[in-house]
């Protein structure tokens, strides 16, 4: 099951936090490497403004979170979503934000609230994701 958190906490310092971490019953997203598996989600494909005669070099559509502002804060060895930069496609190229939570406004990490599953980022060349896994297994 894991350590589901709730109410209003701020997680500050180095903690490890060695259960899957719950926030408010909603797994809390993790780092993840890409591309990989599992992804923490799909977007549409990239758009190019202008379109150029050609698709898209890259036409994947997954997506990962690849760097939270949030360091200090762990569930196992991957550091806690708060928010951070995402990227999309097969190789990946397309840059993207994790915008801030919506589906958790009590935990924070370091005074930042913690990201989970339902939540959501942009993609520079796509529009928005939603994020339908924690990446934590």
């Amino acid at each position: 099951m894991g350590i589901n958190l709730k109410g209003t906490l701020d997680l500050a310092g180095t903690l490890v936090l060695r259960e899957k971490v719950l926030v408010g019953g909603l797994e809390a997203l993790v780092v993840l490497i890409a591309p990989g598996t599992p992804m923490h989600g799909t977007a549409a494909a990239p758009v190019l403004i202008p379109p150029p005669p050609s698709p898209p070099q890259d036409p994947g559509l997954g997506v990962w979170i690849i760097e939270s502002v949030n360091r200090s804060v762990r569930a196992g060895s991957r550091a806690l979503i708060t928010t951070g930069r995402c990227v999309q496609g097969n190789i990946p190229t397309w840059p993207g934000n994790v915008l801030p939570s919506k589906g958790n406004r009590g935990v924070r990490a370091a005074g930042a609230a913690v990201c989970v599953v339902g939540d959501g980022g942009v993609i520079t060349a796509g529009g928005p994701v939603t994020f339908t896994t924690s990446g934590q297994g």
